[in-house]
């Protein structure tokens, strides 16, 4: 749910930033950022990086999935090694 709201989130920015831009192009207008665009832009980078963490987090669970399935499938196999642990 959270990569849902996130990308929603940043689309509805930046629809709202692209017609800020064509306005001002159509008015031939300088664009000037105002602070809480600054803000809203800054906001929407913190959910694309929420975004990518969910999609590393799915990429993660699916190759284990997949894993698992060649372990099952007697494609791959577990190998035991004993480790000494060094403090």
């Amino acid at each position: 749910m959270l990569t849902i709201y996130c990308s929603s989130l940043v689309k509805t920015n930046l629809i709202s930033l692209q017609e800020q831009l064509e306005l001002s192009m159509r008015n031939g207008t300088g664009f000037n950022p105002t602070q809480q665009l600054l803000t809203t832009i800054n906001e929407d980078l913190e959910a694309l990086e929420s975004i990518y963490q969910c999609g590393l987090s799915q990429e993660r669970i699916s190759n284990d999935v997949l894993s698992l399935g060649r372990i099952q499938l007697g494609m791959s196999s577990l190998l035991l090694k004993c480790l000494q642990l060094i403090k």
